[in-house]
């Protein structure tokens, strides 16, 4: 199940960019989704308010750099007419063959998935 955790006060509406000013990929969301993985399986997914993010000492990543890191190419269309067949909506470049890529490398990284 997903939790979805709101932030305390309204700011969030006060400094938000006009929509026309939003930039793909460089205007951050104000919550962020998390999902915690204990004892050999992964907990509910929460979207909580943006936060910085803890990390032991003691993490793999760390000490021997077990990581695995697969990233997603996306695109707006351009199209302001529409006469082309262009929406101006995102769209993501085969996800499917991305969460494909990326659980063969956790596989090989002996990571859960």
């Amino acid at each position: 199940s997903l939790h979805i955790e709101e932030g305390e006060t309204d700011e969030r509406y006060i400094n938000r960019p006009p929509k026309e000013e939003l930039t793909f990929g460089t205007t951050m969301s104000d919550h962020m989704l998390t999902v915690e993985y204990n004892n050999g399986k992964w907990n509910d997914a929460r979207i909580v308010p943006y936060q910085n993010l803890s990390l032991s000492p003691a993490a793999s990543s760390l000490h021997y750099g077990l990581q695995c890191f697969e990233g997603m190419k996306a695109y707006k269309d351009s199209s302001s007419d529409n006469h082309d067949g262009k929406d101006g909506k995102i769209r993501l470049f085969r996800p499917d063959r991305n969460f494909k890529r990326l659980q063969k490398s956790m596989e090989r990284l002996q990571m859960p998935g």
